[in-house]
């Protein structure tokens, strides 16, 4: 028995699917959430702006697909309030990003590109609208982004988990299936995450397949490929009508 001195312990929340290290890092600069017309919108890029020094990446995420419904998703509508600067806004379901025109010259996107999975670089007669659908695309983008340091990487990262535990999130299945996130949740177990939030991860695979790095990615890509065939695709053409019918297009 604990006396709690008057305070009531409920149990911690555990999220089914998580991608954690993505929010932390993706979820940066102007949270535009809250816009849900072109003007408002348009105002927080405005204000972003602003706040960057000349020639910095405006950045932002939590975009609406609706913002677009009048004028369709092209890197026309916020070139302007960016005042010509690269841009990169992250659509509030990760799966598009918006590029400003000064961005996808930067990135080298001038056209139309194959690729090996359900990925576009939207393009009308030929020529990027500034619109990039699932990571293939959207990589194209974001690895001409600068990147955070691995001590700015490790606060968002810390302080991300901070904010889950707060809100009564203690565990969860991390869905950010890369060696990569391993070396993070590492590095945060071992030197402790945060005071409010010290993570442990309890299933490490990659520490039996550090000799067969291409085995693990494998076995992960069918794994993947099993859910995607469960209602991944369904999804993925639900969406892409979506917003080929914000874009004007049959």
């Amino acid at each position: 028995m604990i006396d709690l001195d008057g305070a009531a312990a409920v149990p911690g929340l555990i999220d089914s699917h998580m991608h954690p290290f993505m929010g932390a890092i993706g979820a940066r600069d102007a949270d535009l959430l809250d816009a849900h017309t072109l003007d408002e919108f348009r105002g927080a890029l405005s204000a972003e702006r602003a706040r960057c020094a000349p020639g910095e990446w405006v950045r932002g995420w939590g975009l609406d697909y609706n913002v677009f419904e009048q004028t369709g998703i092209s890197a026309e509508v916020i070139d302007q309030a960016v005042g010509g600067a690269p841009a990169g806004l992250t659509f509030m379901d990760f799966h598009t990003l918006l590029a400003s025109s000064a961005a996808l010259t930067l990135a080298g996107v001038d056209g139309p590109r194959a690729f090996a999975e359900h990925a576009e670089v939207v393009c009308v007669d030929g020529r990027p609208t500034g619109e990039l659908r699932e990571n293939a695309a959207t990589g194209l983008v974001r690895r001409a982004m600068p990147v955070p340091t691995a001590r700015e990487e490790y606060e968002l990262c810390a302080n991300h988990l901070r904010r889950l535990a707060a809100v009564g999130l203690t565990g969860t299945h991390a869905m950010d299936g890369t060696l990569a996130s391993l070396e993070r949740l590492r590095a945060l177990e071992s030197r402790g995450g945060s005071r409010d939030a010290q993570p442990r991860a309890v299933h490490d695979r990659a520490r039996h397949a550090r000799g067969d790095v291409g085995g693990l990615r494998g076995r992960r890509r069918r794994a993947r490929t099993l859910l995607a065939s469960r209602g991944g695709e369904v999804l993925h053409r639900r969406r892409d009508r979506f917003r080929d019918r914000l874009a004007g297009r049959p």
